[in-house]
């Protein structure tokens, strides 16, 4: 848990350590700085012109920088030093611990716990000539405010009974009034329910996920949905839906050409059985019937076909019984 007044932390409030100092007033009241800083002794530079020790150094030719710093007590001891253009910033102390920055990105390194009196020096290799910036800061940290920073802290921690990819469960006990910081980068997509009841969440800086408390013991639970993961959701099954029904659409569209094609073919097969069965000799109506052939019928009685012979006739020859011209 933390005061409200951490709305009002700035992360554009000077150095890397006076920001850690703002963050540990705004959030727990205490007003002693957790981290103070070591004055820069002197600076050595190879063909180079210094102009303000610790802050800004000018550079007129390539050259290397020593800085010099001394630990007034025995404390941890952090450095932050960023250079334009160098090609290898160290930081050394008297025991030979050395640490190596990543040229051109300013970081904060600890050296370790220094002694009273021990000297720290800082070396920037620079590697062209022409001016450039530097800044160094070598801090101390107060370990007695920080113990109190951190009770504070504690004090309203969150005991985390569950967690997954996507969601954590836990239990807070407030003393006061007051808000719940989380160290969950901020982002669209989280949900927070506190008792069972959903709440709005809020950021610190843009960069950490809180939300308000109430004084007393609560149950909390952080899910996280992804930002468009429910409207991609919804378009997906609106996609899915839509190509089932086009394949169901052309699947009867496909029956339905099949069953008329099937149809066309049995009704061409009955048609042609049909035909074969009767199957007449066409007339031309043009035909002439002038030119039919016809049998010729011959009147003359010498070729006429003899007429039956009489009944009594036998073998040719009258029957005298029968036949009257027997006389």
């Amino acid at each position: 848990m933390v005061d409200d007044d951490i709305s009002s932390w700035s992360l554009n409030n000077g150095d890397p350590f006076s920001v850690q100092n703002d963050f540990a007033w705004s959030a727990t009241g205490i007003s002693m700085p957790l981290f103070n800083m070591i004055n820069c002794d002197s600076g050595t530079a190879d063909g180079a012109v210094i102009s303000d020790i610790g802050s800004n150094i000018i550079n007129t030719s390539g050259s290397t920088i020593q800085l010099v710093y001394t630990s007034p007590v025995t404390q941890p001891v952090y450095a932050y030093v960023s250079a334009t253009g160098a090609n290898s910033i160290t930081a050394r102390r008297e025991n030979g611990q050395t640490m190596t920055y990543e040229a051109g990105r300013g970081s904060i390194i600890s050296l370790g716990t220094a002694q009273a009196g021990e000297k720290i020096y800082v070396n920037i290799n620079l590697e062209n000539s022409g001016s450039t910036t530097i800044n160094a800061y070598v801090y101390g940290l107060d370990e007695e405010v920080w113990e109190d920073v951190y009770a504070v802290l504690n004090a309203g921690a969150l005991q985390v009974t569950d967690y997954s990819d996507t969601r954590i469960t836990g239990t807070v006990s407030a003393q006061n009034d007051g808000i719940l910081m989380t160290s969950i980068p901020y982002e669209k997509g989280w949900s927070v329910k506190v008792d069972g009841e959903k709440i709005e969440t809020m950021s610190v800086q843009n960069a950490f996920v809180a939300i308000p408390l109430t004084a007393g013991n609560h149950e909390v639970e952080f899910s996280f949905i992804p930002d468009g993961f429910i409207l991609g959701v919804c378009i997906s099954i609106i996609s899915i839906a839509a190509l089932v029904a086009a394949h169901y659409v052309f699947q009867m569209l496909e029956k339905r050409r099949v069953a008329a094609a099937t149809a066309a073919a049995l009704l061409d097969s009955d048609t042609a059985s049909t035909d074969a069965y009767f199957d007449f000799p066409e007339i031309s109506e043009n035909t002439d019937q002038s030119e039919q052939p016809s049998a010729d019928i011959d009147t003359d009685d010498s070729t006429a076909l003899p007429a039956d012979p009489p009944e009594n006739d036998v073998n040719g020859q009258l029957d005298p019984e029968t036949d009257d011209r027997a006389e």
